[in-house]
């Protein structure tokens, strides 16, 4: 470690990247008297994103379950494999020529869902 502008913050850079997943910190300071303290920090590398998945809600579903025809002009959509971790998720829609981005929400349940900001026109949407 190395000494930084500001008396009494050190400076680490790590020798080689650190790998995913949990770690822990050891951070050991000793006096000239010889008095020693030390603290320690655990923390979590998380630099991959699941897949997500989407689907429109089984509520606005028409006709066939799972055959994504909905007769609703402002669906709702559920999304899944979120991480846990996520904190802003968007939806990009095409259709035709006009795309939209929708901000998810996540509800109290834990689940995101999105639904248009305004009413969709019939066709096809991607």
């Amino acid at each position: 470690a190395t000494q930084s502008a500001t008396k009494g913050v050190w400076d680490y850079t790590w020798l080689s990247d650190v790998g995913e997943g949990k770690h822990t910190l050891t951070v050991e300071a000793t006096d000239a008297a010889g008095n020693k303290t030390t603290q320690t920090l655990d923390f979590t590398i998380d630099t991959t994103l699941s897949e997500p998945t989407i689907a429109l809600d089984d509520t606005n579903d028409s006709g066939t379950k799972g055959d994504n025809l909905t007769n609703a002009n402002k669906p709702t959509f559920i999304l899944g494999n979120i991480d846990a971790d996520a904190r802003y998720v968007t939806v990009e829609v095409q259709h035709g020529s006009t795309k939209e981005v929708l901000t998810a929400t996540k509800g109290t349940n834990g689940v995101w869902s999105v639904i248009p900001t305004g009413t969709w026109a019939d066709g096809s949407y991607t």
